[in-house]
């Protein structure tokens, strides 16, 4: 009997040591566990886009990076990428921007946004909108790394809004006044200038005197004063000039004149008082009855 290995047998031991190779090659190749779930991502930030009040919600996820692109949002780790499609609206990824991931963490904007609101020459929610933008153009359409938690929160903001009128005091013949009346009322808190220009008793040119008020949400005023002294020139002549700025903006103007004397005047109403604060943002929701700007942040 013959117990001899054929001659050509070392070449099938090749072939099948190189076959064995291959396939464990292959199997240490594929994935070892699932992509991230982009599906439910999406689902999540749709749940707290579509609420009708300012809502947060927090998904846990195994993503390494994230991507938004318009209503497109992707995952990817170490297994691979999903990606799913928002049915309501686009969504604005605010990672990098210090403020902007406060408030989807859950500061309030009038806590992050605090200077602004103080400032008569700055609208918040400009400076709001000014910082979203940017986060947007900064990291919209490209892969930004992601912890283990995707932050989403909607948030509400008012288009600030001022009334103001004013009423000059009754006195002598009417071709001066030594005071007035302001009246205001606002939607939310805002800071406003009031600026009279018109020309003094024994002066010969138009002065202008400002004052920076406070507006709460609601009625208010003040009592604008001549009496710096005992001399002439405590008293303004009619006509003269009332301007209104709130947020860096030039809202109203309207000349008081002789006729309105003892009378209250409208400077500013609606929508004239209103403030511009954001031109058409395609993730800007405007309820058009409130005066609210609605936006969904996301961060990862």
């Amino acid at each position: 009997m013959d117990l001899e290995a054929p001659a050509d047998a070392w070449y099938v031991w090749l072939a099948l040591s190189i076959l064995s190779v291959a396939v464990t090659g292959i199997v240490l190749g594929l994935p070892t566990g699932p992509p991230p779930d982009a599906a439910e991502a999406a689902n999540t930030i749709e749940r707290t886009a579509g609420a009708t009040y300012e809502a947060n919600s927090v998904y846990e996820h195994d993503a390494t990076a994230l991507k938004v692109h318009g209503p497109t949002v992707a995952l990817r780790n170490e297994h691979g990428m999903s990606r799913a499609t928002l049915a309501y609206g686009t969504v604005v990824p605010v990672m990098g921007n210090e403020r902007l991931e406060n408030v989807t963490a859950g500061t309030p904007f009038g806590v992050e946004y605090s200077d602004e609101l103080e400032d008569p020459d700055i609208a918040a929610t400009t400076a709001f909108f000014e910082d979203l933008a940017a986060a947007n153009a900064s990291n919209s359409g490209e892969w930004v790394p992601a912890d283990s938690e995707l932050r989403t929160r909607t948030v509400g903001v008012v288009s600030p809004s001022v009334d103001v009128s004013v009423e000059p005091e009754e006195w002598g013949m009417g071709d001066t006044t030594r005071s007035m009346e302001f009246l205001y009322e606002g939607n939310t808190e805002t800071q406003i200038a009031i600026s009279t220009t018109g020309t003094h008793w024994g002066k010969d040119e138009p002065q202008t005197e400002t004052q920076h008020v406070k507006v709460d949400e609601g009625v208010g005023g003040h009592r604008y004063s001549l009496h710096t002294d005992d001399g002439p020139h405590n008293q303004i002549h009619y006509p003269f000039d009332i301007d209104v700025r709130a947020g860096g903006q030039h809202v109203c103007h309207e000349t008081i004149t002789r006729a309105d004397h003892g009378e209250k005047v409208a400077v500013c109403d609606e929508p004239e008082g209103r403030i511009d604060t954001t031109d058409d943002l395609e993730w800007v929701e405007q309820n058009d009855r409130t005066g609210r700007y609605h936006v969904t942040l996301v961060d990862a």
